[in-house]
């Protein structure tokens, strides 16, 4: 489902850059934080359908720069490398995002971190009466 959005997403923004300006909806943030944002939420979306963001990446900067070229051939648009570079900018972010978050959940612990404190706080006397830490200590139940 989350590829069919994507692809969606990828198919909107090809229209809106090749039909004429008049039909094409504004925000009213100026055309660079447009051009940033949709692909911001584009690359976002792709590569968390694809779990491959330098791919995706690699693949919408191809597909920025090639879009800009193809507005050359509209007659009432231009192609211009400042906007081009500002959807570059929002898939790097994006992909450094997505990048970040995929290895955050590969890397940091789960729930496994409170069987291990508690195995500790277990073996730590609290006082010298001999009960431990753990009975001073409520963890959630696992």
């Amino acid at each position: 489902m989350i590829g069919l959005l994507g692809a969606t997403a990828a198919a909107a923004l090809a229209l809106a850059s090749l039909l004429p300006t008049e039909w094409v909806p504004r925000t009213g943030l100026g055309w660079e934080d447009e051009h940033f944002i949709v692909y911001f939420v584009t690359t976002i979306v792709l590569s968390l359908a694809s779990r491959r963001p330098y791919v995706v990446g690699v693949a919408l900067m191809m597909f920025a720069g090639v879009l800009e070229a193809c507005q050359g051939l509209t007659p009432d648009r231009f192609p211009d490398l400042t906007s081009a570079l500002s959807g570059v900018a929002g898939v790097i972010s994006a992909a450094s995002l997505v990048s970040f978050l995929i290895w955050a959940r590969r890397r940091l612990p789960s729930r496994s971190y409170l069987r291990f404190y508690q195995q500790w706080l277990q073996s730590v006397p609290a006082r010298k009466g001999g009960s431990s830490l753990m009975s001073c200590v409520r963890f959630p139940t696992l």
